[in-house]
């Protein structure tokens, strides 16, 4: 394939659009439009869709969707046994599972640290220990 007969990618179309192309390449670029009607209508194209985006207000959305869906941990109906478990992601997939109970979580064991400035053993060195 010739040069004369290569198009510019739609990702650098999309730069040029952006004004993300450094200067080098938007004059390459620019030099290539001016020759190439297929490739200088793709561009305007891309343009008139960006314009069209901007220009646009969006969807509307009810006023009370965000009240609603902050309400439905609170609003939501369980199924019986459901309402003492919790959700979490577990492999790329929503899980449902008991929560422990009090009981069931395992107490550290306490922790005696020698208190500020003291000499510890072990070490042979006499360090201080600090925290």
């Amino acid at each position: 394939m010739s040069w004369a007969e290569m198009h510019l990618a739609t990702e650098a179309m999309a730069a040029l659009v952006d004004n993300e192309l450094s200067g080098g390449a938007a004059a390459r670029a620019r030099l290539h439009l001016s020759r190439c009607a297929e490739c200088a209508a793709a561009v305007a194209a891309q343009a008139e869709a960006k314009t069209a985006l901007f220009g646009s207000a969006g969807p509307m959305l009810p006023d009370t969707l965000l009240s609603r869906l902050v309400d439905i941990p609170f609003t939501a109906e369980m199924a019986p046994g459901m309402n003492d478990g919790v959700m979490a992601l577990h492999g790329g997939s929503l899980m449902f599972g008991s929560a422990p109970q009090p009981a069931q979580l395992p107490t550290p064991p306490p922790l005696h640290a020698p208190a500020l400035g003291t000499r510890t053993t072990g070490s042979g060195r006499g360090a201080f220990r600090l925290r």
